[in-house]
């Protein structure tokens, strides 16, 4: 049993409104904690929401149970998908924001269709979450089965793009430090910007990147807007220097 499993939310629906808080109110009788864990993910962008999701799960603990809800389809036929992979357990809409965990997954699981007279459009509260709850108290809850080409794939995204971009305007992407060869360097209207170790190793006010604390490669300004001044948004493609 997993009753006392921790819950982690990861959502697109900012803190703004009562919708964090309802999500919440479904889960009262969980015994175990329920954390928000990020509610400004990438908003209507399943693809970049799943690359930052799988860059924050190695800081959880192992046995959490993650309810995922960037669901632009909302209401739609798109079907709900539970995922248990390295430990954990995710649950969330069948779009592809899983689809990082599918290929390593110990078991994929097609969620039972809500029923008709659930509203349609919060799903988040009104499927996801209780079935999450359902797992936490039954751990082998008889779902069906899927194999992982069953599930909505993500097809190969080969350009470097913005998934996420701070408060302080820090741009991150979609590259790995693994991807990201020794010197590599982004282009910005035609200048270089240079790969260093930490903000400090430029002067204020110069173009940086470097590995952040989640092991993806950023884009900042020391003490400025690198967003701002580059006019991008999360979805957007970077340039590589060749």
């Amino acid at each position: 049993m997993n009753r006392d499993a921790p819950i982690f939310l990861y959502t697109d629906y900012g803190h703004n409104g009562p919708y964090v808080g309802l999500l919440h109110a479904v889960a009262t009788e969980h015994a175990g904690p329920i954390f928000d864990l990020q509610h400004d993910a990438p908003r209507f962008k399943p693809y970049e929401a799943g690359v930052l999701l799988q860059a924050l799960v190695p800081s959880l603990p192992e046995g959490s149970i993650i309810v995922s809800v960037i669901d632009p389809t909302v209401g739609s036929k798109r079907e709900g998908v539970a995922v248990s992979c390295d430990g954990n357990f995710f649950i969330g809409p069948d779009n592809g924001l899983l689809c990082s965990f599918i290929d390593r997954a110990d078991k994929v699981y097609r969620l039972p269709p809500v029923d008709d007279d659930v509203p349609a459009s919060f799903h988040g509260r009104d499927w996801f979450m209780p079935m999450a709850m359902h797992w936490a108290k039954n751990p082998r809850p008889g779902w069906q089965r899927l194999f992982p080409a069953d599930v909505v794939r993500c097809d190969a995204v080969p350009s470097v793009r913005v998934i996420y971009i701070d408060a302080f305007g820090n741009v991150m992407t979609d590259m790995t430090t693994q991807r990201f060869k020794q010197g590599g360097q982004f282009v910005h209207n035609g200048n270089t910007i240079p790969q260093v170790r930490t903000f400090n190793d430029v002067p204020a006010g110069e173009f940086l990147s470097y590995r952040n604390s989640l092991g993806l490669i950023e884009i900042a300004i020391n003490q400025g807007n690198a967003a701002q001044t580059m006019d991008v948004s999360i979805g957007d493609v970077l340039t590589l220097a060749e």
